[in-house]
């Protein structure tokens, strides 16, 4: 994979190629700031959700693409998929977080930023063994990728008080070939030998039956991640997880649009879908609030490239009355504009607060 391959996607509003520094170098993130069902159609699409790339093009730094609850969409139905064999990993409540190593110090990124405050978190983190071994595995060109839960970062689950890596996944950069999960539990065991302790992620000994039967009376857990042979991934949510998301079906169109622009209404869809309901309604809305927010990319950026070589006194003078002053400032500044935080504040309130699908709500 090379950033070559993602050319055709740089006219794609719902997509950003973000350019950042360290130690010098530039590197170029692609990720996806909003979507919809029809994103997903376009070609690499599912790899826009945090590869990093040199200034040559190569890949430098590889995360998981893109994937999705089972029956929330049409890749991810129950009848179309091939369980046989699949192995259950354990799907932890926290924060996805891949790595890089420049001038032999390793730096943490979430998906779309070196320097977003989860990233800068899990930096001051991590520890100096975790360090060796993430610089052992980039030696031979190999990302890792970890999930990081801590108690300044809790989603849902209390995972106690101490901030925590764990080993998800390793992907040749290059290949996009993945270590199988013995081996990464051999390499472990080997650093343990030498006193290093890697958590890794925690496998379930169960098949597709035993993960749907138990999603509604297991507690503690988000759920499931399930990893078929043909390399498909899904996510299998347990009910616990879902109330205590607020995951039902008795929604307002608000608070559709909110977890748009949130970007959370995956789980949602999943489990309006998973009843049996129409997503129509909710498609619809998702596409409006998309491209309510991507009209407002649209004009930050334009506006940005209005005012290169201005001075901030003088686009403060000319701009300072604009609505998108704000936003305009921040990714002038080259810090990541909060498009999501602005639409809400000024938008939000302008869908209604009935029920979808109680009408006597």
């Amino acid at each position: 994979m090379n950033l070559s391959d993602f050319e055709h996607l740089r006219c794609e509003n719902k997509v950003r190629f973000i350019e950042e520094y360290i130690n010098g170098n530039k590197f170029t993130t692609i990720a996806y700031m909003i979507s919809d069902a029809s994103f997903w159609e376009l070609p690499m699409s599912l790899e826009c959700r945090g590869n990093v790339f040199d200034e040559t093009g190569r890949c430098v730094s590889r995360t998981f693409p893109k994937f999705f609850n089972l029956n929330e969409n049409k890749y991810t139905q129950f009848s179309d998929l091939d369980f046989t064999d699949a192995i259950f990993f354990d799907k932890k409540d926290g924060s996805m977080i891949t790595t890089l190593v420049v001038d032999d110090e390793v730096y943490l990124k979430t998906k779309k930023s070196f320097y977003s405050d989860v990233a800068k978190l899990a930096q001051k983190s991590l520890s100096d063994d975790l360090k060796l071994f993430i610089k052992y595995l980039s030696s031979f060109n190999l990302s890792p990728i970890f999930e990081f839960t801590s108690p300044d970062n809790k989603v849902v689950i209390d995972y106690g008080i101490e901030p925590k890596f764990t080993l998800l996944a390793i992907i040749d950069n290059e290949t996009g070939i993945y270590v199988e999960h013995g081996r990464i539990l051999n390499i472990v065991s080997e650093w343990k030998s030498r006193g290093i302790h890697i958590s890794v992620i925690e496998i379930y000994d169960i098949t597709i039956d035993d993960a749907l039967n138990s999603v509604d009376e297991v507690e503690g857990i988000e759920g499931y991640v399930c990893l078929l042979k043909d390399g498909t991934r899904v996510k299998i949510k347990t009910e616990w997880y879902r109330r205590n998301h607020r995951l039902q079906t008795d929604l307002t169109y608000r608070d559709i649009a909110e977890m748009v622009a949130d970007e959370t209404l995956d789980d949602m869809k999943a489990e309006i879908a998973a009843e049996g309901i129409s997503l129509d309604i909710i498609d619809s809305i998702e596409k409006e609030v998309t491209s309510s927010i991507m009209k407002i990319v649209d004009e930050v950026e334009k506006l940005t490239d209005y005012v290169v070589g201005w001075s901030d006194k003088d686009v403060a003078l000319q701009f300072f009355k604009h609505p998108l002053f704000s936003l305009l400032m921040m990714n002038r500044r080259g810090k990541e504009p909060k498009y999501s935080a602005f639409w809400k504040k000024r938008y939000l309130k302008t869908f209604s607060t009935r029920s979808i699908y109680n009408k006597n709500f």
